[in-house]
């Protein structure tokens, strides 16, 4: 049913895929690296302020790049088996992951535009060049998984649906906040949002005070175009937990693509 709804309509949800101990545990580590870079203002405005070697502040919230990385006590509980089944239908057994991070943001927020992430971590090459590749297949998704309730008050997930090889482009401008079409979703705490590439989707500003927190993870197709930007730690990311390894990038993506 879920690789279905991503090849029907470019994303599916899985609600309470993670359960709350796992949920709490996740949420503690990215807290934890919130706090070592000082509690910055989490929100920035027009460009990207560093914050560390792997986390900065980003018009999207305060981001954490190689979480793996910088906090490998996530890694029991990163991975479920249900979202991994999922995965695998849709881009093939041997897919991996090309990077795992989070995003931590408050009220300061705006209405987060809308935007997709085809190429992955590359996603910005294509948005300046307004030249969109285009396929018939999905070759990536982004999993979304929510470390608190995604409801209005938290500022909700909006989407686009599209069936697979659906032109790319955007069909309005990317600042309205509505779109014909669009759906807004609302889901429990610990639930996983799929989302295909070339999804457009935006977030509602959060309502209630406080961090709103969230984990980003890329899975790719052994045939997709890598990306620059891949986590190049995760090739020889050292675990025993099976799941992970399991999906861990192969050796040679451990070079730079030319």
């Amino acid at each position: 049913m879920h690789a279905a709804q991503i090849r029907d309509r470019g994303y599916t949800v899985l609600p309470s895929a993670y359960a709350p101990p796992a949920v709490a545990r996740l949420r503690a580590a990215l807290e934890r690296e919130y706090e070592a870079a000082g509690r910055p203002v989490p929100v920035a405005t027009g460009h990207i302020a560093d914050k560390g070697t792997h986390t900065a502040a980003t018009a999207a919230g305060f981001a954490v790049s190689r979480l793996l990385s910088a906090r490998p006590e996530v890694a029991p509980d990163l991975l479920v088996p249900a979202v991994v089944e999922v995965l695998r239908a849709v881009l093939g057994s041997d897919m991996h992951l090309e990077l795992a991070g989070g995003l931590l943001s408050d009220p300061r927020r705006p209405f987060f535009k809308w935007h997709n992430h085809l190429g992955g971590i590359d996603d910005r090459r294509w948005q300046d060049r307004r030249d969109y590749p285009r396929g018939a297949h999905c070759q990536r998704i982004l999993m979304l998984l929510y470390l608190e309730p995604l409801d209005p008050d938290a500022g909700s997930l909006l989407v686009l649906p599209r069936r697979m090889g659906d032109p790319v482009e955007a069909p309005h401008p990317i600042e309205r906040q509505r779109w014909e079409g669009q759906v807004e979703i609302t889901a429990p705490v610990g639930s996983a949002v799929l989302l295909d590439e070339a999804t457009w989707h935006a977030a509602l500003p959060q309502r209630r005070a406080g961090l709103r927190m969230v984990l980003g993870l890329y899975f790719a197709a052994a045939t997709a175009p890598r990306p620059a930007g891949l986590d190049r730690s995760l090739v020889a990311l050292p675990t025993n937990v099976a799941l992970l390894a399991s999906v861990l990038p192969p050796p040679e993506h451990s070079i730079a693509p030319p």
